[in-house]
């Protein structure tokens, strides 16, 4: 246990980046995805995240200058540093 606790991290990222893993814990990505409560999981955060989107644009919306809307992607503690510009939310709130 104290060593797939340790080697998680690693796992997961193998397991994303790669889309299976072939050490000692084995697995393909699909297998993961297809999985009931990780299927439910992505449609929550999903719905969760789309409702926070939807404030910001129509904030964005408001505001005289229009400023596009930015999300900052993040993923494994790392920020990829890069930003996705919505204009393209704006566009459909107006």
């Amino acid at each position: 246990m104290a060593a797939l606790r340790r080697e998680a991290r690693r796992y997961k990222e193998e397991l994303f980046q790669q889309e299976e893993l072939l050490g000692p814990l084995q697995g393909e990505l699909r297998e993961l995805m297809a999985q009931p409560e990780v299927a439910a999981f992505v449609q929550e955060l999903r719905g969760r995240f789309g409702e926070t989107l939807n404030v910001a644009c129509v904030e964005a919306a408001t505001m005289q200058q229009r400023p596009p809307v930015r999300v900052l992607l993040t993923g494994g503690g790392q920020p990829f540093r890069s930003y996705a510009t919505l204009h393209r939310c704006l566009r459909l709130i107006l």
